[in-house]
């Protein structure tokens, strides 16, 4: 079973950057949670007049500043992720077929040379 799960974490972390970006888009969710805590917090303190219990400021800091690291953690591993597909060496693309190809103008050195040409490299 234990070599099952490492099989799955290899397959899931090894071929995608997908959870490089996860952790991009977490980031952004927390601090998008900690900035909607802020507003929730001043509006109580400043028309309800009444202030929310515990550590607010420390509980504000903490996960902003944890949002922050966390997406920049993911900004940074997307191009740590960017730089790993580019030395795969990878094509770009993959021609899976080609359409009404003639002899001449196509690039193909060898069809361009003339019959002529052949027998006098020879």
């Amino acid at each position: 079973m234990l070599r099952l799960v490492k099989l799955a974490t290899d397959g899931i972390f090894a071929f995608s950057i997908v959870p490089i970006r996860a952790a991009a888009l977490a980031g952004a969710f927390v601090m998008l949670l900690s900035f909607a805590y802020v507003l929730y917090a001043l509006y109580a303190k400043l028309f309800q007049h009444v202030s929310p219990q515990g550590f607010t400021g420390l509980l504000v800091a903490v996960t902003f500043l944890s949002g922050i690291v966390l997406f920049f953690l993911g900004v940074i591993g997307e191009y740590v992720g960017r730089i790993y597909e580019e030395t795969k060496g990878r094509p770009q693309y993959i021609i899976g077929r080609v359409v009404g190809r003639t002899g001449a103008g196509t690039g193909d050195r060898a069809s361009e040379i003339s019959a002529g040409e052949r027998t006098r490299d020879r």
